[in-house]
């Protein structure tokens, strides 16, 4: 275990600062400013500082998309992304400044500043606490050594199935990460604001067998691949978990109070089925997150919605839920029409890209560095919408034959 006096917290932060450093420390509400600066601190102490072996070995670059310049930004080419990673960029920039204002500036010199507690400094440092710091009861601590270990999934993300998902994948963090007294009592969830730490050390538990003398991994939980992206700067070649997020659906006729009846039965209906666009759209609501190979019936049943005439309305609008709205119509055509109105939509979410999928693929072969990352997170996304794609096509190969057999017949 990590013995709690090399733990960082926000109360062992400002008990190893003297006033009046300590006093204006004080005034940074938030915990990851504060335990970057103090970082930062450590770092210009040298050999002297308690953590100064834990500092050496730390990476001295985060590759992160918050520090990729503006042309591989660009080489996302998912306007979504690219907006969050450069609001998470004004959100350091503001910490910075208020840093600055409250310690840097009463405490140290300019030539200090500039050679320890830079801009730049602090957005390494910052992107540590990111990446490295546990968060428990909404509170953050960094612990040395139990943070380096590098991701690799372990056999529940082999086993993983979004169509049974239950939303425990989340907690599985407090299974293998501890807080623990002396005497052995798990006190993980009960500690308020580390001030009760004096009795405490940290434990890392391995959520794997392995060789002795083979490196150890951990699973970071179940982030998407926008997360890991932002904070780590890479895409993995697999995750279970990744899926498209749809922030907003075609129809605007569905959302339109002044339109025809029909238009306002569409929009009653999509609403009470909880399939509405946000209004203005965040990053939060997300109307769909869409896996690679799943033909969802939310999505289907928004498009069948969508492309109702009146006779189809007057049989779907008692529909009770999704799975009822998906069979409540029985005109061959109408279906038709919803999975081409679906086609259509997904080659316009293609077309936003300026290469295909085979040509990213290519590129991936020689790509490396953040460009490969950014390449690999955009076929991600062409990926799961081309297998959806493809699924489409089945079914509306699989009507045109039954509408040619029912031809035949008649």
């Amino acid at each position: 275990g990590i013995n709690a006096e090399y733990m960082g917290t926000r109360k062992t932060v400002l008990d190893h600062l003297k006033p009046p450093l300590r006093n204006d420390a004080r005034k940074i509400r938030d915990e990851s400013p504060l335990l970057a600066f103090f970082l930062l601190r450590e770092r210009s102490a040298g050999a002297t500082s308690e953590f100064a072996r834990w500092i050496a070995i730390l990476p001295k670059q985060i590759p992160g998309a918050v520090v990729w310049d503006d042309q591989t930004l660009q080489a996302l080419e998912q306007g979504r992304a690219i907006s969050r990673v450069r609001q998470a960029r004004a959100h350091y920039d503001a910490e910075y400044s208020d840093v600055y204002a409250h310690v840097l500036r009463p405490n140290f010199d300019g030539p200090t500043i500039q050679r320890w507690y830079s801009q730049a400094a602090y957005l390494w440092a910052r992107l540590l606490i990111d990446t490295r710091a546990w968060t428990l009861q909404g509170h953050k601590y960094f612990v040395p050594v139990a943070d380096m270990f590098n991701h690799a999934p372990d056999v529940e993300d082999f086993e993983y199935d979004w169509r049974k998902d239950t939303g425990q994948r989340s907690q599985k963090f407090l299974v293998y990460h501890k807080l623990l007294t002396k005497a052995g009592k798990d006190v993980t969830l009960s500690l308020s604001d580390g001030s009760d730490l004096d009795t405490t050390y940290a434990v890392v538990k391995s959520d794997r067998y392995c060789r002795a003398g083979q490196q150890l991994f951990e699973a970071y939980g179940d982030p998407s691949n926008a997360e890991i992206v932002d904070y780590h700067g890479f895409v993995p070649d697999w995750n279970p978990y990744e899926c498209h997020g749809v922030y907003r659906l075609p129809f605007d006729n569905v959302y339109n109070p002044d339109g025809n009846s029909l238009a306002q039965d569409r929009r009653a209906l999509i609403r009470r089925l909880g399939m509405y666009n946000p209004h203005p759209p965040n990053e939060r609501d997300r109307v769909l997150c869409l896996h690679e190979g799943e033909l969802s019936p939310k999505l289907v049943a928004y498009f069948m919605i969508g492309s109702a005439d009146r006779t189809a309305m007057t049989r779907c609008t008692a529909a009770a839920n999704v799975a009822q709205l998906a069979t409540c119509s029985r005109d061959k055509a109408h279906q038709a029409r919803a999975y081409l109105d679906l086609e259509q939509w997904i080659d316009r979410e293609l077309a936003v890209f300026s290469t295909t999928l085979e040509q990213d693929v290519e590129r991936l072969r020689t790509a490396t560095g953040n460009i490969r990352s950014a390449i690999a997170y955009r076929a991600t996304i062409k990926r799961i919408l081309r297998s959806i794609q493809r699924l489409v096509r089945v079914e509306r190969n699989r009507l045109s034959a039954g509408k040619a057999t029912a031809a035949a017949n008649s």
